[in-house]
């Protein structure tokens, strides 16, 4: 996670499910974005 901020610094789990992964159903994209954040990445 911490490679991920120093590359990203203003990254956000929000805007990546949202831009950068093609999930077609909303409930997939919020289980990725929870499990994001449960492995430490800001929301």
């Amino acid at each position: 996670m911490a490679e991920v901020l120093r590359l990203q610094p203003n990254f956000s789990t929000v805007e990546y499910t949202r831009k950068s992964v093609f999930l077609e159903h909303a409930d997939d994209r919020k289980l990725l974005r929870e499990g994001l954040t449960k492995a430490g990445l800001p929301a």
